[in-house]
This record gives structure tokens, sequence and C-alpha cells, in this order.
């Protein structure tokens, strides 16, 4: 029962996400959806900060 509890909500939050997107910078790339396995879902974070202590290659 626990399962089927946590897939339904796994499923309600990809809707959301569907529907109304994420945030600037956040991008869903896989969710796992394809068949019954919901656990792994991927993301990409970008950091959207013109400060150079967040840029890639930083030295210091």
């Amino acid at each position: 029962m626990a399962t089927n509890m946590s897939a339904k909500r796994l499923m309600k939050e990809l809707g959301k996400i569907n529907n109304d997107g994420l945030p600037p910078g956040i991008e869903l790339v896989q969710s796992g959806s394809a068949g019954s396995e919901l656990s792994d879902w991927l993301f990409d974070i970008r950091v959207l900060d013109e400060n150079p202590s967040t840029r890639m290659g930083c030295t210091g």
C-alpha cells in the first residue's frame, strides 16, 4: 500500500511539473516515468547568478 501511495504522489508531482513548469535554471531531464519505475529523477540545475565565484572553472 505504501508503494502505491508513493507512486501516486510522484505522479502528482510530475503532473505539476509538466503543467506549471519549474523555476528558472531547473530542468527535468528524465523522470523515470517510462514503465512503473519512478524512483530515479534527473534534474539539470544551473546557477543563474552573475557572481564570478559561482562560475565554472573558478580558481580561488
